[in-house]
């Protein structure tokens, strides 16, 4: 007890907690059934979706609707 206060001290261990989660992790080496579309980078193959990436991206979008199978960017 200090000037009418008392101090505890406490060490805590967590050895299970709900409700929570991580994020999402995404493994863009491998493809799947809802790539449509893949980069190479550097040597690695990166496989995603066109339609998120022309939102993001829109002169990817229209790389995409040119109908070429390949461009270098």
């Amino acid at each position: 007890v200090y000037r009418g206060f008392v101090t505890i001290e406490v060490e805590l261990r967590v050895t299970r907690a709900r409700g929570i989660s991580l994020p999402p992790t995404f493994d863009f080496s491998n493809a799947n059934e809802n790539n449509d579309v893949h980069f190479l980078v550097k040597g690695k193959h990166i496989h995603v979706n066109k339609q998120p990436i022309s939102i993001f991206a829109p002169e990817l979008g229209k790389v995409f609707g040119s109908g070429e199978t390949e461009a270098e960017i």
